[in-house]
């Protein structure tokens, strides 16, 4: 039985140690791109673990609170500068109305499913963007690659969730380990690294 104990003990060890290191990695990134195109992107979801661990050490509380209005957050932070400014007024009134449903048991209740559509609203923009450098500009954009498979691992991840298709747990933990290889390099290379854009002939 101590075994037993002992060795659950070390696996739970072992998942708080990936966690924690997930949120340091994510936190040390908006530093490495302020001022480049996914800054704001990279911000919010820096923000999102922290808070909603302050939120559950602080209040007690298990509430996912920040999750959605955050991924909006990334989600606009990506599009075209001239389709925010052109439909500001429409985005500010679709954020407050999200953060104030927010609250309702629905949204609650449905959060994973929320969360897996705007992360593959992100996943649909990031290849569109790819789509054209590649197809009309011929470049071939390895930020931008990895940026996209790491939407695929948060997509499948809540797809997991929700459907339950493997241990649901350790699927979790497996996904935030590529998470943080994710992290590592968006901690070294930035968004506008010339090396990183292969001209195709």
């Amino acid at each position: 039985m101590p075994a037993k104990l002992s060795y659950k003990l070390i696996v739970m060890n072992i998942f708080q140690f990936i966690l924690f290191l997930s949120i340091i990695i994510w936190l040390i990134i908006p530093f490495r791109q302020i001022g480049k195109k996914y800054f704001y992107y990279f911000l919010s979801f820096a923000l999102l673990d922290p808070l909603t661990e302050f939120l559950r050490i602080a209040f007690k509380s298990s509430s996912n609170y920040f999750f959605v209005p955050i991924t909006c957050l990334a989600l606009i932070s990506i599009l075209n500068i001239s389709i925010i400014k052109k439909y500001r007024y429409q985005i500010i009134v679709l954020f407050v109305l999200v953060c104030i449903f927010n609250f309702t048991k629905i949204m609650s209740e449905n959060t994973f499913i929320i969360l897996c559509i705007i992360h593959l609203l992100i996943f649909l923009k990031l290849l569109k963007v790819f789509s054209i450098n590649f197809v009309r500009n011929k470049l071939f954009d390895i930020f931008l690659t990895i940026l996209i498979f790491y939407e695929i691992t948060v997509i499948l991840k809540f797809l997991n969730l929700l459907t339950g298709f493997t241990n649901a747990d350790i699927y979790f933990y497996i996904t935030t380990t590529f998470e943080i290889l994710f992290g590592l390099f968006f901690c070294i290379f930035r968004s506008d690294d010339s090396r990183l854009v292969l001209q195709l002939k």
